[in-house]
């Protein structure tokens, strides 16, 4: 009996040595994790050159047919609205990223070609208003929606209907090495009637330098060019963007994706400030 109480001690103290050591070490030395992806997709394809060749679903809420063009942007702005509201409630703190964010920045709206949302999550917890954790710092946010919200349903009443979302934590959050390649989305605001969602990836700070934030999928930032975040508006929507948004966006994309007109058989038009088919706005 002795023998195996000590097994098993043995086992769990070598399991959380592994997790650390995996946590802890250098990205640029290790070798791909072989670890499984949790979330996966279905990839409807659309006909159309003017949209996103895939409109990712999640496969757990895959409807038996593709949605249509207006349907995925319908859904997508209503995860927005949820996500953002709930998000703010709960006191976390969360801004746009990425495509999302260089949407933003072309006149405030999802591209139209565009069939997914991201955004990012901070390290710490700003001060939820309706948790202990006020009292806190240096939380880890991942941990907290983890232990505390993790496959919670919510619903979100807008002004025709009540939707339903979930949030759902990837197990493998607690890997935060950049080599977890099959798990770099760290969460999934997910609406269960669509099967769309928002791609969630929380920032880390470097054990050597807590001013350089970076997330499982290889982007680093500067503190200051995150934080302090930003209020502003997304498709009529109250959000939050990065300190220097123009500073994260040339980073991950270039300059030219700041000035181009042009991009995926759109154009973008001034007067109007949206992106417009190029047969339309040649005709």
């Amino acid at each position: 009996m002795r023998t195996r109480i000590l097994l098993r001690i043995s086992s769990v103290f070598t399991l959380c040595l592994l997790l650390y050591r995996l946590m802890h070490l250098t990205p640029q030395h290790l070798e791909p994790l072989p670890l499984p992806q949790y979330f996966t997709e279905v990839d409807f394809r659309f006909e159309s050159r003017l949209i996103g060749a895939v409109s990712h679903i999640d496969t757990r809420f895959s409807p038996t047919k593709a949605l249509s063009i207006d349907q995925v942007h319908h859904a997508l702005i209503n995860l927005l609205k949820s996500y953002f509201f709930i998000m703010k409630d709960l006191g976390f703190e969360t801004w746009l990223a990425h495509g999302t964010l260089l949407g933003w920045h072309w006149g405030g709206r999802i591209f139209p070609w565009d069939t997914d949302i991201d955004v990012q999550m901070s390290p710490d917890v700003a001060s939820p208003p309706h948790t202990i954790v006020t009292v806190l710092s240096h939380v880890d946010v991942l941990a907290l929606l983890a232990t505390d919200y993790n496959a919670t349903v919510f619903q979100y009443l807008d002004e025709e209907e009540i939707h339903t979302y979930l949030l759902d934590i990837n197990p493998h959050y607690l890997i935060t090495s950049t080599q977890d390649l099959s798990n770099k989305i760290d969460a999934r605001w997910i609406d269960i009637q669509s099967g769309k969602y928002i791609d969630i990836t929380a920032l880390r700070r470097r054990d050597l330098d807590p001013n350089v934030l970076y997330c499982k999928d290889g982007h680093e930032y500067m503190d200051e060019d995150i934080y302090p975040l930003q209020v502003s508006v997304f498709e009529g929507i109250d959000v939050k963007i990065p300190s220097k948004s123009e500073v994260v966006l040339v980073t991950e994309y270039g300059k030219n994706a700041l000035t181009s007109k042009n991009h995926h058989w759109y154009i973008f038009d001034d007067y109007s400030q949206t992106w417009m088919p190029e047969q339309q706005n040649n005709g």
